[in-house]
């Protein structure tokens, strides 16, 4: 096993998720912050990313006008690429079905506010995904 610390994108339209996450992941992973759609889909095709993060409801442009969408997109440009997307859209009055979001988006769901402590670690989730 090589000892190169994998590079991990996270993309958020809200600065103290994004802050809140390259806490989290900084001492395992090299952290690459994008704020919205256009810059992630921008740095990963500049290559080096090992696994994205996209929030559910960051706004970009169409026909990308959501996380999920570019989550969708990348899947098809880079079916191997490992994505999570990262929502707290049940927080905003808009409640996410887990299995829903999953199925349409074809990666694993983590909510930004803990539902279920097994499925929303999101250390947990990434070290799964890049072991």
């Amino acid at each position: 096993m090589s000892d190169a610390r994998k590079t991990v994108l996270y993309a958020d339209d809200v600065r103290r998720w994004r802050l809140f996450v390259e806490d989290l992941l900084e001492d395992d992973y090299d952290v690459v912050l994008c704020e919205d759609c256009p810059s992630a889909l921008a740095r990963i095709a500049e290559g080096g990313v090992d696994l994205v993060i996209l929030d559910h409801l960051m706004a970009g442009d169409p026909p990308l006008n959501t996380g999920l969408d570019v989550c969708v997109h990348l899947k098809g440009e880079h079916p191997r690429l490992p994505i999570i997307i990262y929502t707290g859209a049940w927080r905003d009055g808009k409640d996410v079905d887990r299995t829903r979001l999953e199925m349409s988006a074809k990666a694993p769901v983590v909510f930004k506010e803990v539902r279920d402590r097994g499925l929303d670690d999101l250390k947990a989730r990434v070290r799964a995904l890049l072991a």
